[in-house]
């Protein structure tokens, strides 16, 4: 039984990890022992390479970060408007709870506009806390659709935060992805190559190695079956290892 080829270069960055993974996955015994320093050398790059594509992740997480920042200050200031609008309403109880409000916001949010990021979500977020024990006086003041936007908005920007935040504590080296897909792809060649040599000595049992990795080989050659789905449950089990 031949081993199949298998081009990495034409694979993408998380298609190679996805590739490198499931080989070593599909290491069966005795070869993961007869092996074990190719195979403990793979997953190490493959440890890099799912660090430096995290890296790459970060920086976009730049900008999502700053849109969100935005939608949220343009909520606040929607909500702060309405607030105003209301204590100069002629109906005396929305111009009343207006008044009420306005002196709540000037004591929560005072200046934000001024903060990082982490100190202003939470001045907004002591802010929050205050007024969702107030529906009646939001209500009164007829802001409670401004409100919600602007609480909506919070939510938008502290999940980006938060997946921006266990991105950087997850990235441990420098590495690019293109230094790291290099070195990867190295190993698995050789790691190949190492099968190849077995095959031709007529080593025992190599035919279910063989076959293990062929089916390894014709998947990812297959457009469609590294999908998403996989590439999550491959980085999960990473992250869980980092």
């Amino acid at each position: 039984m031949d081993l199949k080829y298998i081009a990495l270069s034409t694979l993408t960055p998380q298609e190679s990890l996805i590739f490198s993974h499931q080989l070593v996955a599909h290491t069966i015994a005795p070869f993961d022992i007869l092996m074990a320093p190719r195979i403990n050398v793979i997953l190490q790059h493959i440890d890099l390479l799912a660090r430096a594509i995290e890296s790459s992740r970060k920086r976009e997480f730049a900008g999502l970060l700053a849109f969100t920042d935005g939608q949220r200050e343009n909520g606040w200031m929607s909500f702060k408007h309405a607030v105003l609008s209301a204590m100069y309403s002629n109906d005396e109880q929305v111009s009343t709870a207006g008044e009420q409000l306005q002196e709540i916001l000037m004591q929560y949010h005072s200046e934000s506009g001024q903060l990082g990021y982490i100190e202003q979500t939470k001045v907004l977020h002591r802010l929050k806390e205050k007024l969702d024990g107030m529906p009646e006086l939001l209500s009164a003041a007829s802001v409670g659709s401004q409100y919600e936007d602007m609480v909506a908005a919070m939510h938008a920007f502290d999940q980006v935060f938060e997946e921006k935040t266990k991105v950087e504590e997850m990235i441990q080296s420098n590495y690019t992805v293109d230094k790291s897909i290099s070195e990867l792809c190295k190993q698995v060649n050789a790691l190949l190559k190492d099968v190849q040599l077995l095959i031709e000595s007529g080593e025992e049992g190599i035919e279910k190695l063989v076959q293990a990795y062929n089916t390894v080989i014709k998947e990812a050659s297959e457009s469609d079956a590294f999908d998403q789905k996989i590439l999550k449950n491959v980085m999960a089990s990473l992250v869980n290892l980092l």
